[in-house]
């Protein structure tokens, strides 16, 4: 991971990093921030292996994401805000624990490719 010491993410309404990654160090917490910013930048953001149990609340505060990966994670739900990113085209939430998905995804018109693998689900909205 490039190292975040020359970004610049003032001006940028970033909650703190997830418990999670706080937990795994600095280099976790310096890659979760470039990731972060790498998603303002380009739409696109990539949080796979964190150790996340939640979405970050970065990433549905930011309307002009268009691709998600939150693949290998311990999310056991999606956010009923994932509803509201009008752009999403591309979510993987594979190898998670999602044992259901909120109605809401249903308003993600855009989205053309949704990687549920290796989940939990039993049922789909």
């Amino acid at each position: 991971m490039h190292s975040n010491a020359g970004n610049d993410l003032s001006g940028n309404p970033l909650e703190s990093p997830p418990l999670q990654v706080v937990r795994m160090g600095t280099a976790a917490v310096s890659a979760f921030l470039h990731r972060i910013q790498e998603m303002m930048e380009t739409g696109r953001v990539d949080l796979q292996y964190c150790k996340l149990v939640d979405v970050p609340l970065d990433v549905l505060s930011y309307d002009a994401v268009h691709t998600i990966v939150l693949s290998h994670n311990d999310l056991d739900t999606l956010p009923q805000g994932i509803g509201n990113l009008r752009h999403l085209a591309n979510l993987d939430v594979s190898f998670n624990h999602i044992n259901n998905l909120p109605t809401e995804i249903g308003d993600c018109l855009g989205l053309q490719t949704l990687i549920l693998s290796q989940n939990k689900l039993t049922k789909l909205p």
